[in-house]
C-alpha cells in the first residue's frame, strides 16, 4: 500500500482528500474538479500506480 498512497501523496492538489475504502480500493475526493477533470486525474493515477515497481517479500502469503 505504501507505494500507492506515495503516488498519491505526490499526484493530488494539497486539499484532495483520499481514503482507503477497500483492501485495494480508493475514494478520491476532490472539490471543485469538474467531471473531465476528476477523469484525467483518475487516468493518470491509474499510469502512475501501474508504472510503480512493488516489491514482494517471502513473508507475502496469499489467502484465498
Amino acid at each position: 500500500m505504501r507505494p500507492v498512497a506515495d503516488v498519491l501523496r505526490r499526484s493530488l492538489r494539497g486539499f484532495d482528500l483520499a481514503c482507503r475504502i477497500g483492501s485495494d480500493s480508493f475514494a478520491i475526493l476532490m472539490p471543485g474538479a469538474s467531471a473531465e477533470g476528476a477523469r484525467n486525474a483518475a487516468s493518470r493515477l491509474c499510469a502512475e500506480i501501474g508504472a510503480e515497481k512493488v516489491r514482494v517479500t517471502e513473508s507475502a502469503k496469499t489467502v484465498v
